[in-house]
């Protein structure tokens, strides 16, 4: 089985919300390159529970697929 890639389903772990937010900080949630070069703060965030801001944290699955994808040297697809 294929490890997880960036289209699926990392970039559907990214809501609206979250990607609006994140911008004002210059980090874009919705692009790849941004998400790849801010991988290890954005795992740093979601593993404590300190993002997405206002909204249901990241169930450990989560956490444990982008920190696998991460790891993974961040496949594209």
């Amino acid at each position: 089985m294929a490890g997880p890639t960036w289209q699926s389903p990392i970039s559907g772990y990214f809501t609206p919300k979250d990607v609006a937010c994140m911008s004002q900080y210059g980090i874009q949630l919705n692009q790849y390159a941004s998400v790849k070069t801010n991988a290890e703060a954005i795992y740093g965030k979601v593993s404590t529970g300190a993002m997405p801001l206002h909204e249901q944290p990241w169930s450990t699955d989560m956490i444990s697929t982008f920190y696998t994808w991460w790891q993974a040297g961040c496949p594209e697809g």
